[in-house]
């Protein structure tokens, strides 16, 4: 099913700390000709699997934090949007090892494991 407009979900977690800005890229984006929810993540959650059960895929999930470690999560937003992206807003300058912090925050939980992630050096 083709939607007139693109879609973008962003999921909120902490509202004080974030509503500002995610008004400020949905403003942005409305503009530009996308529709986007932004809301709690249960309710983001909750038009992904409406979207499952319709069998509708499509639309930019855009997530908030490190990465999503659980395999079960990031097949849900396979199996419902076209792209992923990951706002980390906690990655900054005082990182020193780049490569380290992103390979760890890149991986889900499960290669971490099998692959042992948490000693590279």
């Amino acid at each position: 099913m083709n939607y007139l407009k693109p879609h973008i979900y962003i999921p909120i977690e902490i509202f004080y700390r974030e509503i500002n800005s995610r008004i400020l890229l949905t403003l942005s984006a409305c503009l530009k000709g996308f529709r986007v929810y932004i809301g709690t993540k249960s309710g983001i959650d909750q038009i992904l699997d409406n979207k499952i059960k319709l069998n509708i895929k499509g639309g930019i999930y855009l997530y908030k934090g490190q990465i999503v470690s659980s395999p079960e999560y990031i097949n849900k937003i396979k199996k419902t949007c076209d792209k992923f992206a990951v706002i980390d807003e906690e990655l900054k300058p005082a990182v020193v090892n780049y490569k380290k912090i992103l390979t760890i925050r890149t991986v889900n939980e499960n290669e971490r494991q099998k692959n042992n992630y948490y000693n590279i050096s």
